[in-house]
């Protein structure tokens, strides 16, 4: 596991090699006494933004993120979650704007889904490949891309 410091540097030098690992929302299963969720975000230059959780289907507050290292790393703890749900950032900069924004760490099974496809079906691999428009589950549009790249 890594520390704040740790990631932030990782990140900002765009060496983070498993990001899903560590951003979004990530169960608290190493640790019997941290029950729930944690959720990390990584809003470079944000440092002097607040950041809190918003519920996608009810549109509600959750949680305020705290600002765990000045690079822009923010995390929360959610220790009644006992299930992943989608959710939104909203994001308001001392100037006093204000911007809510979907998480696309949130989407680890989407961001996989043609590696896995086209690895068990190859027949339809130019389907799969490039830039694919789709709609998720909840409603979101996503442009997903993928790309084959043999050794």
């Amino acid at each position: 596991m890594f520390t704040p410091l740790e990631l932030a540097s990782s990140l900002s030098k765009a060496a983070m090699t498993h990001p899903f690992s560590v951003l979004g929302l990530n169960k608290n299963s190493s640790n019997e006494t941290k029950k729930g969720f944690t959720l990390t975000v990584w809003l470079p230059h944000g440092s002097d933004n607040v950041v809190e959780l918003i519920e996608f289907k009810r549109n509600r507050k959750l949680a305020k993120f705290v600002l765990i290292d000045k690079r822009g790393l923010f995390t929360c703890e959610l220790p009644s979650r006992k299930k992943p749900f989608n959710y939104r950032l909203r994001i308001k900069t001392k100037e006093g704007g204000v911007s809510t924004v979907v998480d696309p760490y949130q989407f680890q099974q989407e961001a996989y889904y043609a590696v896995h496809h086209v690895a068990s079906s190859p027949i339809n691999i130019y389907q799969q490949l490039g830039a694919q428009v789709i709609t998720l589950e909840t409603g979101i549009k996503a442009t997903r891309f993928a790309v084959f790249a043999p050794n």
